[in-house]
């Protein structure tokens, strides 16, 4: 029976091997991508390694670049994330996630011209991707275009009727606008969503109180 088991257990290894000696690069490296991808959430620095051994298998694979941007992502690294995300817009131009992404960072670190790039890409890949109409939406905002910003926003909202972002920059477009009350009720709506968004919870406590300091 043992000498079974061992015939069994060598046959069984000389056919694993035989299969991974078998598999080309390419297949490798999409099973460590698969494997990566799969890690992300729970364990990324593994993540990370299986990413960047299907990145030595096959250099130029977009989608492990852009795991690795999504692994400086998880780790609160948004330079990192940035500099791939890039990388993978080197490789493809057309990649409406890096372009959603790279604007995003550049909306925050007030790359505004390169961000209405970014977005206007995006937006002519696909119009109805909801980030890309969200980030327009806030770059009309900072660029002192409220009707625009607005005209945005209900265009998010009519394909993501629960997106609580949009409800917060119809809020700030109010607040700019000087007209707390309707501010409020975004904020409102906004809560409904998520009532557990401290931005928001905090948004509305200033301007509840910033009211009462004007009804004395």
């Amino acid at each position: 029976m043992i000498k079974i088991n061992k015939l069994i257990l060598s046959v069984t290894c000389v056919l694993f091997i035989s299969i991974v000696g078998c598999m080309s690069s390419e297949e490798r490296a999409e099973e460590l991508y698969e494997k990566g991808m799969s890690l992300l959430e729970k364990n990324p620095v593994q993540a990370e390694k299986a990413f960047k051994n299907a990145l030595l298998m096959e250099k130029h694979m977009v989608k492990a670049i852009y795991g690795l941007a999504l692994v400086a992502k998880q780790q609160d690294d948004p330079m990192t994330a940035y500099a791939l995300m890039n990388q993978v817009l080197e490789e493809d131009p057309n990649h409406i996630e890096a372009l959603t992404n790279t604007c995003q960072f550049l909306l925050d670190n007030e790359g505004l011209d390169l961000a209405l790039d970014r977005c206007d890409r995006a937006l002519a890949i696909d119009h109805n991707r909801v980030q890309a109409l969200y980030l327009r939406a806030t770059l009309q905002l900072k660029l002192g275009d409220a009707r625009g910003a607005v005209e945005y926003i209900k265009r998010t909202l009519s394909k993501e009727p629960n997106n609580q972002e949009a409800y917060f920059t119809l809020a700030t477009e109010r607040l700019m606008a000087r007209n707390e009350v309707e501010a409020i009720k975004y904020l409102d709506r906004a809560l409904i969503i998520n009532e557990q968004n401290l931005t928001v919870q905090l948004t509305k406590a200033v301007v509840l109180e910033n009211l009462s300091k004007l009804q004395e």
